[in-house]
């Protein structure tokens, strides 16, 4: 929830019961609802299918280099909660500060799924479900536990449109197979 332009995030320690209150870096995920609504995320596809009209030909790299304000406003968003988050795990005479580095699309069609991954080149991953259909197959990611349990285990998170998860960018996840319509997310 938005109180006085703070992000205040409500962990569901049901989802990660392992590290959340003990430190930042061992296995947490934090799952949120955003204010997007379903007419921003259609906006924000529009712009989506702008830029993937004239990729090739604009020879831009990444997302990251076009201007869209949807797209900006999301961006801006994500880093702002990050960076909130993050900074209640750091020392007072410390604080984090986040940039964003890389953008994709994930776009699966029924009986496509994301493989188990990490991304070993960031510090927090992060991703938004711009369109997340109820068989769209969930998010899954190994759990490791706390430091010392040798505990591991594969959790799941259904996400919704709008919904936007992040961890940091060494914990393998993936998402199962879609069931159902097109699933698209940044």
């Amino acid at each position: 929830s938005q109180e006085n332009n703070t992000i205040v995030m409500v962990v569901d320690e049901s989802i990660f019961s392992s590290s959340v209150k003990q430190s930042l870096w061992e296995c947490p995920v934090w799952h949120q609802t955003t204010p997007f609504t379903n007419t921003f995320n259609q906006e924000l596809l529009r712009e989506f299918y702008e830029i993937a009209a004239n990729f090739e030909a604009d020879g831009r790299d990444s997302l990251l280099d076009y201007d869209r304000p949807c797209m900006q406003e999301l961006i801006d968003f994500k880093t702002q909660v990050i960076t909130q988050v993050v900074n209640q795990y750091m020392p007072d005479t410390q604080q984090a500060r986040f940039i964003v580095s890389d953008a994709w699309l994930n776009v699966n069609e029924a009986g496509e799924r994301i493989e188990l991954h990490a991304h070993p080149d960031a510090s927090i991953s992060c991703s938004y479900y711009i369109q997340a259909p109820d068989a769209g197959g969930n998010f899954y990611y190994v759990d490791t536990g706390r430091v010392g349990e040798h505990h591991t285990e594969i959790k799941t998170i259904s996400p919704k449109n709008g919904d936007i998860i992040f961890f940091p960018a060494y914990v393998l996840h993936g998402v199962e197979m879609n069931h159902g319509r097109l699933r698209v997310n940044l």
